[in-house]
C-alpha cells in the first residue's frame, strides 16, 4: 500500500469517526431538545391554569365591585330622598306621636330624641308623658 492510500485511509477513518462523534452529539441534543420541550409543554399547561383561575377570579371580583356601586348608588338614591324630606321630619312625628299618647321611652326609642327634646315638645306641644 502506498502512503497517499494510507492517508486518504486515515483521512477516511477520521472523517468517519467526526461525522459518528457529531451525529452522537446531535442525538444527544435531540433528546435534550425533546426533555426541554416536555418541560415547557408543562409548564405552560399549568401557567394557562393559573391565568385561568384569575381570570375567574378578577371576573368574580367584578362582579362584587358591581353589585357594590349599585348598593352605593341606591343608598345615595335614599339618603337624597332623606334629606329632601327636612330635618323637621323626625320632630313633626314624635310631635304627632306626643299627642296620640306616647311615652317618653317611645318618643326616645322610635325617632332617638334626647330627654331633654322630649322635655321641649312636652312643653311646646303639651302631652302626658
Amino acid at each position: 500500500m502506498q502512503s497517499t492510500d494510507i492517508v486518504v485511509i486515515a483521512g477516511g477513518a477520521l472523517a468517519l469517526l467526526t461525522v459518528g462523534a457529531l451525529l452522537s452529539w446531535v442525538a444527544v441534543l435531540a433528546r435534550r431538545t425533546r426533555s426541554l420541550q416536555a418541560l415547557v409543554r408543562t409548564e405552560l399547561a399549568r401557567v394557562r391554569d393559573e391565568l385561568a383561575q384569575v381570570s375567574a377570579q378578577a371576573l368574580r371580583i367584578g362582579n362584587q365591585q358591581h353589585a357594590i356601586e349599585g348598593r352605593i348608588r341606591q343608598m345615595a338614591e335614599r339618603q337624597g330622598r332623606l334629606e329632601l324630606r327636612g330635618e323637621g321630619r323626625p320632630f313633626e312625628q314624635a310631635i304627632e306621636n306626643l299627642r296620640g299618647g306616647a311615652t317618653r321611652n317611645d318618643l326616645v326609642a322610635r325617632f332617638g330624641l334626647t330627654d331633654s327634646e322630649v322635655a321641649l315638645l312636652v312643653r311646646l306641644h303639651g302631652g302626658r308623658v
